[in-house]
């Protein structure tokens, strides 16, 4: 990801750009990912404070969004503005009507933000870094799971940076970000078309979820690997898919 564009540019870039978009098919995946795994469409079902997606035997059963707290500051002489969010919610992630996984997020982010014209309304995010953390109990497991995700991107932030990992405290898998499709075309505006999720550098399953609601919403995960640990990275996915939800990455 190369850096953030302003509200106005993406906004604009994107309608005109959607229908060779649509046209694209999936991200560039590892190639053993794709032979082990079957792509699961993901689709909204139903009406709640938390979009309910639904992928092959999996779906978001339920969800509460918490209340956004926002902040922010600007000098009356000054075209910069600052302003710091902090949000929470939880969902219920469901495998057959059968197995659960609670799911509760926490938000954090920082924007600043520089208004280039005030006539003209037109602004530019000049940094904005976000801390995304998910923890994921399974009711009937001893075991927790985290998913931790620290991002910095923007006009002023070179190249951007992101550093994601999910993990129990002894199976560390890295997430990361995947920008072009399997056509070799680069995704808009630098966007993050999705993520992988790897192990010991092995693609176990990915997740393309993307801030550009023209890319259509896909999980793969290894069919070869533990059952639980599955169910982990189907939850992650969703947690991801609700993440491109609240805006640029």
């Amino acid at each position: 990801m190369k850096h953030l564009p302003s509200l106005l540019t993406l906004a604009f870039g994107l309608s005109i750009s959607s229908l060779s978009v649509m046209a694209q098919k999936e991200m560039k995946l590892d190639e053993a990912l794709v032979k082990n795994s079957t792509p699961m469409p993901a689709k909204p079902k139903g009406i709640g404070t938390v979009t309910k997606y639904q992928f092959g035997r999996y779906k978001i059963a339920s969800g509460n969004a918490g209340v956004t707290v926002t902040t922010s500051k600007s000098g009356i002489f000054s075209a910069y503005s600052e302003s710091k969010s902090k949000k929470k919610l939880s969902f219920v992630f469901v495998k057959d009507e059968i197995d659960s996984v609670v799911v509760n997020v926490s938000v954090n982010t920082d924007v600043s933000e520089l208004e280039a014209s005030f006539a003209s309304g037109f602004s530019m995010v000049n940094a904005s870094d976000e801390n995304y953390s998910a923890i994921f109990t399974i009711p009937s497991d001893t075991v927790t799971w985290r998913m931790l995700i620290g991002s910095r991107v923007g006009e002023g932030v070179k190249g951007g940076t992101f550093k994601g990992v999910l993990t129990d405290g002894n199976t560390i898998i890295e997430l990361k970000e995947v920008d072009q499709y399997t056509t070799g075309k680069k995704a808009n505006f630098g966007l993050s078309l999705g993520h992988t999720f790897t192990l010991k550098e092995n693609s176990i399953a990915a997740v393309q979820a993307s801030p550009d609601t023209f890319v259509k919403k896909t999980v793969w995960i290894r069919e070869d690997i533990d059952s639980r640990l599955q169910m982990i990275l189907a939850a992650a996915s969703a947690a991801m898919m609700v993440r491109a939800e609240g805006g640029l990455e």
